[in-house]
């Protein structure tokens, strides 16, 4: 399983995502938009307080893993 099922799969979290030239690049969530070409803003990803490696469909994560999703302004 990958990230991008387990966000899917969340309860109350929803998101905007489109593909990129990286992978899926995810844009809102939860209605808050994250424009890195406005202030530098992006959405960061972790998983079991790692920085993911990976874009959100390829990341892997497991039963039990925690993801944590930041508004990160550079």
């Amino acid at each position: 399983e990958f990230l991008e099922q387990a966000m899917n799969e969340t309860e109350g979290l929803e998101y905007e995502a489109e593909d990129g030239p990286y992978g899926l690049a995810v844009n809102s969530v939860n209605g808050e938009a994250a424009v890195f070409e406005e202030n530098g803003a992006y959405w960061g990803f972790f998983v079991n307080g790692e920085y993911c490696n990976y874009g959100i469909s390829e990341q892997p994560v497991e039963d039990g893993d925690a993801f944590q999703i930041v508004y990160t302004i550079e």
